[in-house]
């Protein structure tokens, strides 16, 4: 969905993360992936350690980060029809 938004040229999307800006900025498209792609593999790294200790603290850390990723995506695909709503009528 970033990709889908920042390619489109009617509407000068930009990435609000900042840490994913960074990346972004310096590799383009390949550095967010790569980001993301980390943030991914950090989080599922995290709640093995924890589940080692507490499976079901492990199972809420998960939960939630998923829950997070659901929002944003929620989030993006309502940005992309919007504005593609908001520049058919401009039309």
């Amino acid at each position: 969905m970033t990709w889908m938004l920042l390619m489109r040229p009617d509407i000068g999307f930009t990435e609000s993360n900042p840490f994913a800006s960074y990346f972004l900025d310096r590799w383009g498209i390949s550095g967010l992936i790569w980001f993301k792609a980390a943030m991914t593999v950090f989080v599922c790294i995290v709640t093995q350690v924890i589940a080692r200790k507490n499976e079901v603290l492990a199972r809420r850390v998960l939960g939630l980060a998923t829950m997070i990723i659901v929002a944003v995506v929620i989030y993006s695909v309502w940005l992309h029809f919007h504005h593609r709503q908001f520049v058919e009528v401009i039309e």
